[in-house]
């Protein structure tokens, strides 16, 4: 009878250690690299004590290393980080904020003056845990088309000096004016702030509202007039320089749109040229856009 229940202890001994081996082995990687690191042993009033031993540097790390894998992998899959609004395309409708009396033969054509602007690059900066309130910065282009209502004038400097021309009093040749223009191109660098609603809601499904300021280096300009020649040939005169612009400008820009689709309006904060007699030209533009 004794050896019977001591073969029968043997046996239920032998069961629960295959049972434990059989769980160590389902468990995930990570859990086994943990759990053989520790022994459990009882002492001597039958209370149980946990003793941890020394984990090797290199096991930490691979720990950590998957645990950051496998939080980057389900942050991608839930597609909650900040992205903002900024990459795409704008079109906008430009015109003077305020033109003085003297500048009036400056007056712009606000139904063919236009500016064209492409969001190239962007790079976001989250400041919510929830990820729709952030910065965004990035780098774009910017093009202006300023057509005068009048068409017999255009703009030249002379000696350092800005001044308005008549190019049918200054040219020979010219029978008719079609039209005048001023062209700009910009670098834009974008600073603005961002928040979207619902936050529930994926990206492409979201309201925005933006603002800041667009900052840009101007990098090139020139003076275009069409006319039609004594013979009644198209000819095009074009003129490039500064034209004593300021290099650089700042604009005040808002944002608000849904989904991929948004309007936008811009102020200048900055003086459009240097030269003093034309001091106090401030351009805003009101427009719509699309993000991609």
């Amino acid at each position: 009878m004794k050896i019977i229940l001591f073969l029968l202890c043997i046996g239920v001994v032998s069961s629960l250690r295959a049972q434990d081996a059989r769980d160590s082995v389902n468990l995930p990687k990570e859990r086994r690299l943990i759990s053989e690191k520790y022994t459990m042993i009882q002492d001597t009033s039958g209370k149980i004590d946990t003793i941890q031993k020394s984990r090797s540097v290199s096991e930490l790390f691979y720990i950590g290393q998957n645990a950051t894998r496998q939080s980057k992998a389900q942050h991608q899959r839930s597609g909650t980080a900040f992205r903002s609004h900024w990459r795409g395309f704008n079109f906008g409708f430009v015109n003077y904020a305020h033109l003085p009396e003297a500048r009036k033969d400056l007056e712009l054509d606000w139904g063919a003056s236009f500016a064209m602007q492409f969001k190239l690059l962007r790079y976001d900066i989250s400041l919510s845990k929830r990820n729709n309130f952030g910065l965004t910065t990035g780098l774009g282009l910017e093009y202006q088309r300023l057509r005068f209502n009048n068409d017999n004038v255009s703009l030249l400097k002379s000696n350092g000096n800005l001044g308005i021309i008549r190019p049918l009093d200054e040219y020979t040749k010219i029978q008719e004016i079609r039209r005048s223009s001023l062209k700009n191109l910009y670098l834009s660098i974008p600073l603005l702030l961002e928040v979207q609603f619902p936050q529930k809601l994926s990206r492409c499904k979201r309201m925005y509202i933006a603002g800041g300021l667009m900052g840009g280096v101007r990098m090139h300009t020139k003076t275009k007039v069409v006319y039609d020649s004594e013979s009644g040939h198209k000819y095009k005169k074009k003129n490039s320089g500064n034209f004593n612009m300021v290099p650089f400008k700042a604009d005040a820009v808002v944002r608000i749109g849904y989904r991929r689709v948004n309007l936008w309006g811009s102020y200048t904060l900055t003086d459009m040229f240097k030269d003093k007699n034309f001091s106090d030209l401030h351009l805003y533009t009101i427009g719509f856009g699309v993000t991609i």
